[in-house]
């Protein structure tokens, strides 16, 4: 597994990209003043309101309100996860993401050398090639690939290999350079409880599998007897380098081609090999597990409308069941899943040999939209005139649809459906919408930082505010400015304190720094950052600097005078230690004076 990534790498990282050099990779920016406008990409809008800051090395839309920075932009638009967006932005700068690992980590795997692990399965990927030539049965083993309809060139591209039924071919072959515990963890060998040491794919046709960088992370082996007793597919392990969730089968070889306008998610390596060989190039394949939410997000990357193409039997249904349930937070005006429910007892590899590929490119142009699907799916085996199979179908409805956040397209999905049922849209929302008495409510004491009002904002904040969105202007001040040091009595008089203290330690900082060197400390506030930089503010930035100035005294003297009060009262209960007797001294000596 991925360790953490080093903060001095993400800081090093964010303070040698230039915003505006990433952003407009995605969306084509135009200089307005300091500034760069846009239209914004995360909602609909004619006229451009979305600002990128060369500057502050921050991104703001006016309309949306949505602001972050460089990593924060990547996470959004291309819907990665922190960690993700950090791998693509060092990637992008050529850099290598060094990852901490814990000691649980570092006892499990054994310090494994990773560079080690690609350059095993790469050999062993060698291996398989050469047995598809010259092994003992390679007639017989091609006879079946020609079988498949499967061209010698199509077999080359996908780099199709053989493992032959022998226990330690390919480990007899490798272990000659690589260890065995490099071999057990990439799994290309298992180790049983005897100590043993045996090939993990034997009597196969090996497909493997490679990341976004090319590397190869695993492989996926078909068996090509007629042993029932056999898995048809066999998957490598979860490994240190190899994550099924994450990673989708032929994702490598379609990004090297045109970028496409779809992409079609299948189920086997087969269907996407026999795809490729009928001339549809952009089909991919989940490696042996469901589809998953780290699925959609990769896929959405690359292309705005994903098609899922199931099987048509009733595992395929369920399939696409949950895949339906994992998509539906990530769909927006601009992402877009349709559903593919092929006939039963047909693939994608069967239905391509026997109808052709402009067939199966129809039935793609043809797919169920989300709306369609679940309203096929909901009502099918059942009679909409009967009370008790509407009462079913309500209920079932309202089973999946809880807890799917409200957008476009689950309004279109409860539309579709009324009309199915002959009900009124009203009718169906407030049925599904409807939560029994018994069931527990939702917690209310949600903290401030996470529904912050931005025109109701206390002192600290709006200070704190200011203080974010112009660290470089005012860095003189607050290093001329040494004494604003004050009781702290809410974590965001911490917050403004750290601030402080962090501009005095960095000269010239841009918001973007800072909020990623506060975000390090208060991990769960980065939003929340973002969110005070939203403020609105007319005054130029002589004038801004001087209501900061007054707003610091003010915080200052406010907090000053709570922890006297607090310490006054606690003399009348107890004995003071000597250091909150002398701090006592201390705010009477400072409120005398003033």
């Amino acid at each position: 597994m991925k360790g953490k990534v080093p903060n001095e790498f993400i800081r090093e990282l964010i303070s040698s990209t230039d915003i505006v050099e990433v952003v407009s990779r995605f969306i084509k920016l135009k200089k307005t003043g300091k500034n760069y406008m846009a239209c914004c990409p995360f909602h609909h809008e004619k006229t451009p309101s979305f600002s990128v800051s060369p500057d502050k090395q921050i991104y703001h839309c006016f309309g949306c309100h949505a602001t972050g920075d460089v990593v924060t932009f990547l996470s959004e638009h291309e819907h990665m996860s922190f960690i993700e967006a950090i791998e693509e932005l060092a990637n992008l700068k050529g850099m290598t993401v060094p990852y901490e690992k814990s000691d649980v980590t570092k006892d499990r795997d054994q310090e494994i050398d990773i560079t080690q692990c690609y350059q095993a399965l790469d050999a062993a990927n060698k291996y398989f090639r050469w047995q598809l030539k010259y092994a003992e049965n390679a007639k017989d083993v091609i006879e079946y690939i020609k079988g498949r309809e499967i061209s010698g060139q199509t077999a080359k591209y996908f780099q199709i290999g053989y493992a032959p039924e022998l226990w330690q071919g390919l480990y007899d072959v490798l272990s000659q350079k690589f260890s065995d515990k490099v071999l057990s963890a990439v799994g290309v060998v298992i180790q049983n409880e005897q100590s043993r040491i045996y090939d993990r794919f034997r009597g196969r046709l090996t497909f493997p599998i490679y990341n976004r960088r090319g590397q190869i992370v695993g492989f996926g082996g078909r068996i090509i007897s007629s042993d029932k007793s056999q898995p048809k597919y066999l998957n490598s392990p979860e490994t240190p380098v190899f994550h099924k969730s994450q990673e989708l089968y032929g994702l490598y070889q379609l990004k090297q081609r045109e970028k496409p306008t779809r992409i079609i998610v299948v189920e086997g390596y087969m269907d996407v090999v026999g795809l490729y060989e009928a001339g549809c190039y952009h089909a991919v394949a989940t490696l042996g597990t469901a589809f998953t939410e780290d699925h959609a997000k990769v896929l959405f990357r690359e292309v705005d409308r994903i098609i899922l193409c199931f099987d048509g039997d009733k595992a395929g249904q369920s399939a696409a069941l949950r895949a339906f349930q994992i998509i539906m937070p990530l769909l927006s005006d601009t992402k877009e899943a349709r559903f593919l429910l092929l006939p039963e007892s047909e693939d994608p590899d069967s239905y391509v040999r026997k109808h052709s590929r402009a067939a199966f490119e129809a039935l793609c142009d043809s797919a169920l939209s989300t709306s369609e699907f679940f309203s096929y799916f909901i009502t099918k085996d059942k009679d909409i005139d009967s009370a008790d199979d509407v009462a079913k179908i309500l209920s079932k409805a309202k089973e999946i649809l809880t807890g799917i956040k409200d957008n476009a397209y689950l309004e279109s999905i409860k539309n579709t459906l009324a009309q199915k049922l002959g009900m009124s849209f009203a009718q169906l929302d407030a049925f599904l919408k409807h939560t029994n008495n018994s069931q527990k409510s939702e917690p209310s004491n949600i903290v401030r930082w996470q529904k912050l009002d931005i025109n109701h904002l206390t002192v600290v904040e709006k200070a704190l505010a200011y203080i974010l969105m112009m660290p470089k202007g005012i860095d003189e001040v607050v290093q001329r400015n040494n004494t604003v040091l004050f009781a702290c009595k809410t974590e965001q008089h911490i917050i403004l304190l750290d601030a402080l203290n962090i501009i005095r330690q960095n000269i010239g900082l841009t918001s973007a720094m800072l909020v990623q060197i506060l975000t390090e400390k208060y991990e769960k506030f980065r939003q929340y950052f973002y969110q005070l930089m939203q403020l609105p503010v007319e005054l130029d930035e002589k004038l801004l600097i001087d209501e900061l100035i007054a707003m610091l005294d003010k915080v200052t003297k406010e907090a000053s005078q709570s922890e006297l009060e607090l310490l006054i009262s606690k003399s009348k209960r107890t004995i003071l230690t000597e250091a909150e007797r002398h701090k006592l001294q201390k705010l009477l000596h400072k409120k005398e004076k003033t």
